[in-house]
């Protein structure tokens, strides 16, 4: 990936998405695909818990075909990295990243084919809900 290796990465400019692939395969060794994840607590609050979910799939991956092109992927981390931003959780992502694959509560420590690894925003301690209250329809 000729883009993420000229990522700028600095604590402290915004999070770009270029960053966040360089980042991820720093700590995994791959590309991962990226997702952002909402889920929504009905039982007592209606608080939407807002993770960055990192899936097996990853750039370069041959069988089954990894479904986006280099540009699609970037842009796809680059809207992912705006929302992070967004909510003032880029230092968050950042410090994930940093820290080493670790299994968590009977979670993998890597992304598996069957369970992706979330970074669950909504743990930050500067998280504000109030930030993705129209952001999600749910």
């Amino acid at each position: 990936m000729q883009r993420v290796q000229q990522a700028d990465v600095s604590s402290d400019s915004l999070l770009t998405g270029a960053e966040l692939a360089l980042l991820c395969n720093k700590k995994y060794g791959l590309y991962h695909d990226m997702a952002l994840k909402c889920d929504k607590l009905q039982l007592v609050t209606d608080r939407k818990l807002v993770s960055v979910n990192i899936y097996y799939a990853y750039y370069g991956q041959i069988n089954p075909r990894f479904p986006y092109s280099e540009a699609e992927y970037l842009s796809k981390l680059d809207t992912i990295a705006n929302a992070v931003n967004t909510w003032g959780q880029a230092e968050f992502v950042r410090s994930f990243f940093a820290e080493k694959p670790t299994a968590y509560r009977g979670l993998p420590s890597r992304p598996r084919w069957d369970t992706a690894v979330s970074i669950r925003l909504y743990k930050s301690p500067t998280w504000n809900d109030a930030l993705v209250e129209d952001w999600f329809l749910t």
